[in-house]
């Protein structure tokens, strides 16, 4: 178990698989990858989509639940949020870009300046 599992995560079984689906999956590097773009007042799900927007800028905080970015889809604008407490590193997909899920989204640090 690295040291990032150790400090943020609770012991026990991993999270649901459906949890995984809806709020992406994290690895121990750091990366984080899409969820599954599901509306949530419809239940649609969509195959892919484009990055619309970032909310947030390399070296900013990011609190677990908040949202990351926004994928536009056919059923629509849907929020992607982060899972975890950290600094935003790096970022795979640009605005514009496709995205389907199970994709690398962005990377986060713990505790650290990013970018200098």
């Amino acid at each position: 178990m690295g040291l990032l599992d150790r400090i943020f995560k609770q012991p026990g079984p991993p999270p649901p698989a459906s949890d995984v689906e809806l709020y992406g999956q994290v690895d121990d590097r750091g990366i984080f990858y899409a969820p599954l773009l599901i509306d949530p007042t419809t239940k649609k799900q969509a195959a892919k989509g484009t990055v619309k927007k970032w909310h947030h800028q390399i070296g900013r905080s990011m609190v677990s639940g908040q949202r990351i970015l926004d994928v536009d889809t056919e059923i629509g604008v849907l929020p992607v949020r982060t899972r975890i407490n950290g600094n935003l590193a790096e970022i795979f997909v640009p605005v514009g870009s496709e995205v389907v899920p199970g994709q690398a989204l962005w990377r986060y640090v713990v505790a650290r300046q990013v970018g200098d």
